[in-house]
């Protein structure tokens, strides 16, 4: 008759080999993390800069459309006076 028993504990490495198996795989997850980041930068940034870009052109168009209306209407305001 054989008998055979394995305890469930880890037989190689003993107690520190779960933690060295932990610390080596914070490699791969900060190099996912790192990959990941590079990725979305590649994405998003030329985003934000088509987005930035829409905005200014927005904002500076209404700056000079309000600016030529207020020009006519300071003309005029100035040129009354003058005439009486």
């Amino acid at each position: 008759m054989e008998v055979s028993y394995e305890s469930g504990s880890p037989s190689a490495g003993g107690f520190t080999d779960p933690i060295r198996w932990a610390w080596g795989s914070l490699g791969g997850i900060f190099g996912g993390l790192i990959a990941f980041l590079i990725v979305a930068g590649a994405v998003f940034i030329p985003f934000g800069l088509i987005g930035w870009m829409i905005w200014r052109l927005v904002t500076t168009l209404r700056r000079k459309s309000q600016g030529r209306q207020t020009d006519v209407g300071m003309a005029e305001t100035v040129a009354e006076p003058n005439e009486s």
